[in-house]
């Protein structure tokens, strides 16, 4: 009987191990294993696994659903892929439900090779709660997420997504890598959050991503066609990228270099201790800075606001292939990057010359003459040489060392430099066209009254710059100096080299001669207030306390009869026009509580079209929130703004509003803020 027992138990359990899955199983098309994804996903809950489970796809179009969220066991990879290995031939698409793959129970999933589709309007493609996911050479699409993921590790590789937002919050250590990433809509490509670790590397991002909390992350040959912001995320790489629009930095000891950027670019620093390195800034990019304790080594710029504490700035135009191709080519490029062990490959999968060119991508000089400004460079990388150790310089006149490959070049005179390849005797030529030395300053500008601005002059080597009239100016005599004039002037510099003589240019500053209205509180006592104005170049004044009472005083005082909330209006004029300040002022009978502060704000214009401008004068001393709401209180945006050490301005566009009274708010991370209103 025992013997019995034991025969039947061996058999239930051999029949019993023999229906778990592993291996390699059919679906669709002619006698396969599963005719269609829903029976295998049936058998995977039913069977559970005793290996790696890999099901192939036959080609064709499955209006189905992939659900497993049940925990399979024991836990195991699972694979679902194209059996032909083409991506079109294989389409998993869902218009029933709002996700076509829901994914969880902790397993290990891998998508290769298909396409995954939503056809819903608020769904997502793949929809994973936890485990592991992998998604190799797909198309994936949805109107909302393409990858929605909780999951403890997400790589994606060599795909194609679209959606609302094509990857939601990748995992710590993710690899996002070889993917084309687009949004339906104007909403971040990619979000990530809390992830350290991940790789974000040789993508395409139509409207950038998003990034923050994310510490010791690497951001390599990626090309950004929208805001790509990085916020909060210390220790990152960045390097070898294409960004062609606004760029947000709001990261410590970050390295950032051999990247180029977009002409009319903004980049938004608001960190310590990062590390700019052979970077391409052209002509027009704004650079808004925050602390002094970055570091910029061989960035190539030209903008008034940055670059004179750079280590060995340089501008030249970059010579982009065209507004929607970053790839440099100015040969004035070649051989002034500085060489970073680490980084041996530009965005190109090209080796990085030593020394490497600045920016994104390697330039070697196929011409046959180049043009060189008196007392400037050129590093004689010449493509038929370039990486060649084995070629000689002659005449050896203005050369660095005529017995490298790629000497720096730096006549006084127009020369023809032969270069020799010492093994095999090939010769080259380079005629440097020494062209007269020649200052540029600013384009003429329009200033707001009251406003400066930072006076640039291009840099060279060994020059002496004066600035006439000295009038306005922090100090005549430097290259930059920062203006503040108050009527219509033209500034004319004069730059004097030793080597090539003097050169002149000038730049016209218009001042748009309207006011600007703003104030603080000087003094409170009680429910009386003493108005401190702050307005700049207005010659009335009209005050509404906004309990009856007026004024046309400069600085008036107001007693308010009982304590409450008041809007107060400032109306600053002159005879050119108008500018309007409004304030929200909190009284009680001990004072004026969540108003004005030194870490205040004027916004210019007021009324707005809908665009605007927040300005900060004074440093902010620890972070802030600007939040924006309607007169119902509900919020129309908001963003947080990291401290800064000097001033600082904000523009918003909020033309997508309907139009009305909107208040701005301040916020600190106490329970005192300011609040003021916009006139949109």
């Amino acid at each position: 009987m025992k013997k019995l027992l034991l025969l039947i138990f061996c058999l239930f359990y051999s029949l019993f191990v023999k229906a778990q899955l592993s291996g390699t199983y059919t679906i669709g098309g002619t006698s396969p294993d599963y005719p269609n994804i829903t029976s295998a996903v049936s058998s995977l809950s039913s069977a559970g696994l005793s290996g790696p489970v890999i099901f192939n796809i036959r080609d064709g179009v499955y209006n189905e659903q992939i659900d497993i969220w049940f925990p399979i066991t024991p836990s195991n990879t699972i694979t679902f892929q194209s059996e032909s290995g083409d991506s079109s031939a294989v389409t998993i698409s869902c218009n029933s439900l709002a996700n076509t793959v829901f994914l969880g129970g902790g397993q290990t999933f891998y998508f290769k090779n298909l396409t995954i589709k939503n056809l819903t309007g608020v769904g997502t493609a793949i929809d994973m709660s936890s485990g592991k996911l992998y998604v190799e050479n797909c198309k994936l699409s949805a109107a909302y997420y393409a990858i929605s993921s909780n999951a403890s590790l997400i790589n994606v590789i060599n795909s194609t997504l679209i959606g609302k937002t094509s990857i939601g919050y990748a995992s710590a250590g993710a690899i996002i890598k070889n993917n084309i990433i687009h949004t339906l809509v104007g909403t971040p490509s990619l979000r990530v959050s809390y992830s350290p670790g991940v790789q974000i590397i040789n993508n395409e991002f139509n409207n950038g991503a998003f990034i923050s909390f994310c510490n010791n992350c690497k951001y390599i040959g990626n090309k950004s066609f929208n805001t790509f912001s990085i916020g909060s995320s210390d220790y990152s790489q960045i390097s070898n990228n294409f960004f062609y629009n606004y760029v947000q930095f709001w990261s410590n000891n970050c390295n950032i270099y051999n990247n180029n950027f977009a002409v009319n670019n903004l980049l938004d620093c608001q960190s310590y201790y990062g590390v700019y390195k052979n970077n391409n800034f052209p002509k027009s990019f704004y650079f808004n800075y925050g602390f002094s304790t970055d570091t910029f080594i061989n960035n190539n710029y030209s903008e008034p606001t940055t670059g004179w504490w750079d280590t060995n700035p340089y501008y030249f135009d970059p010579q982009y292939v065209d507004s929607t191709d970053l790839h440099a080519q100015n040969s004035h490029l070649v051989g002034f990057g500085l060489h970073i062990p680490t980084v041996l490959f530009d965005i190109d999968s090209v080796s990085r010359q030593f020394f490497p060119s600045i920016g994104a991508n390697e330039i070697c000089i196929s011409t046959d003459s180049v043009n060189l400004s008196c007392a400037d460079s050129v590093s004689l990388v010449l493509c038929n040489f370039i990486n060649n150790l084995n070629v000689v310089w002659s005449p050896t006149t203005g050369l660095s060392d005529a017995t490298i490959s790629n000497p720096k070049a730096s006549p006084n005179v127009s020369t023809v430099y032969y270069g020799t390849d010492t093994i095999s005797g090939i010769i080259d030529s380079i005629k440097i066209k020494v062209v007269p030395f020649q200052v540029i300053a600013n384009n003429d500008t329009l200033l707001k009254c009251g406003d400066s601005i930072m006076l640039n002059a291009t840099f060279n080597s060994g020059v002496t710059y004066i600035w006439s009239p000295s009038v306005g100016l922090s100090n005549p005599n430097i290259q930059r100096p920062w203006a503040k004039p108050y009527n219509n002037i033209t500034y004319t510099v004069t730059a004097i080299n030793p080597l090539c003589g003097n050169t002149i240019d000038s730049v016209k500053i218009t001042i748009d001669s309207l006011p600007r209205a703003n104030y603080a509180l000087s003094s409170i006592t009680g429910l009386t207030v003493v108005f401190n104005n702050q307005s700049s170049c207005a010659d009335t004044y009209s005050w509404d306390f906004g309990d009856g009472g007026n004024s046309t005083l400069y600085n008036p005082s107001h007693t308010y009869g009982s304590s409450g909330l008041y809007v107060i209006t400032l109306i600053a004029c002159n005879s050119w026009g108008c500018d309007t300040v409004a304030y929200y002022l909190n009284v009680s009978n001990t004072g004026v509580i969540e108003n004005n502060n030194v870490n205040s704000f004027t916004i210019s214009p007021n009324p707005s079209n809908g665009q605007f401008e927040l300005s900060f004068e004074q440093p902010l001393a620890d972070d802030k929130t600007i939040e924006i709401s309607d007169l119902l209180g509900s919020i129309v945006f908001t963003e947080k703004l990291m401290h800064f050490s000097g001033s600082y301005r904000k523009q918003i566009d909020l033309t997508s509003l309907n139009k009305g009274i909107y208040i701005i708010e301040l916020k600190g991370n106490n329970t005192n803020s300011t609040k003021k209103i916009l006139f949109n």
